[in-house]
Order: C-alpha cells, then sequence, then structure tokens
C-alpha cells in the first residue's frame, strides 16, 4: 500500500494534484471554519464578565444589521458599565482584543465572501470585497491574496483566540475574587 493515498488517482485526468493550490485552499478553509472558535472564545469571555447579559450582548456583537464599529461600541459601553468600577484595567484590554477582532473580521469577510478573481501569477489571486450598503452593492478596488497574506490572517487569528481565553480566565478569577470579597 502506498504511503500517500491520492496515488492511485495520478492515471486519473479529472483529478490532478496541485499541491500550491490544496495548500491554499487548507488556508481559506482554516480562515473559514476558524471564525466560529473565535465567536465562541468571545462568548466565553462575555459569559465571564456577566453570565446572565452574555447572550444579549453576543447578539448585539454579531449582529449583522448594524455596522461593526457600532456594535462594538454598544457592547464595549455595557461591559464599561459591568467592569469599571471593580476592574477598569480590563476594559482597556477588552477594547484592544475588539479591535484585533475587527480588524480579522474584516480580512477574513473579504476571504470569505469576496469575488474572486485570476491574479498576476498562479500564486496570486485577486480578490474584489463586495460592501451591500442600504440595499445597494459598491465594488472596492480588489486586494491581492496569496500564501503570506492567508498567513498572516492564520496567525492572527491564533492571537485572538489567545488574547480572549486569556481575557476569560483574568474575568473569571477577577469574578471568584470579587465574590470573596478579594477584590
Amino acid at each position: 500500500m502506498a504511503l500517500d493515498p491520492l496515488l492511485r488517482f495520478k492515471n486519473l485526468k479529472s483529478f490532478k494534484r496541485d499541491l500550491w493550490g490544496d495548500e491554499f485552499a487548507h488556508c481559506v478553509a482554516r480562515i473559514t471554519l476558524g471564525w466560529g472558535n473565535i465567536e465562541y472564545r468571545l462568548f466565553w469571555l462575555l459569559q465571564a464578565i456577566e453570565m446572565k447579559r452574555a447572550a444579549d450582548w453576543a447578539a448585539l456583537l454579531f449582529s449583522p444589521r448594524t455596522p461593526l464599529n457600532s456594535r462594538k461600541k454598544i457592547v464595549r459601553d455595557k461591559i464599561i458599565i459591568a467592569a469599571q468600577i471593580s476592574y477598569p484595567k480590563f476594559v482597556v484590554n477588552f477594547d484592544d482584543q475588539l479591535t484585533k477582532l475587527q480588524s480579522i473580521q474584516v480580512r477574513g469577510n473579504l476571504i470569505a465572501h469576496g469575488l474572486w478573481l485570476v491574479g498576476e501569477s498562479d500564486q496570486v489571486f485577486k480578490v474584489q470585497p463586495l460592501n451591500l450598503k442600504k440595499g445597494t452593492s459598491t465594488l472596492e478596488d480588489a486586494i491581492e491574496v496569496d500564501h503570506k497574506y492567508l498567513s498572516q490572517v492564520i496567525e492572527d487569528m491564533e492571537a485572538l483566540e489567545q488574547g480572549l481565553a486569556s481575557l476569560s480566565s483574568e474575568m473569571m478569577a477577577h469574578q471568584y475574587l470579587k465574590g470573596r470579597g478579594l477584590r
């Protein structure tokens, strides 16, 4: 038995193996599927801040009808009210993570929802963002996407996941100490 299971398809004309393309597709899939993990981490963070309001905050933050900046401000303001008195430093750290989230969301939306065009070489694609504003669509300039671009998005997503997990742990520890009268 061959070590590479795809070798059995080597003589099929309809199944050409493209290692560069396979890696590229893997990166795109990782970005698309990784978004759910970010939402999961963010929801756990919201629960750590205040269990009773986490679902409402998450619904506000992930509402597709409101621009991200507006959603971020609404949720940030509600979290400030919940955490400002007992843990003001947390708000600064949370805001930093929301800024990273916004950057990743813009690039992730480009990958998931953009119009993919042929690039200048077989290793670069042009992706054109499509924005819907009040029922009309606008086309922006296409952005070149290559392995470096995709790798940077994946690295940023992993850093955000770690940052959100760290903030969740920090807030849970804070809530525990606060509940015991130690904060």
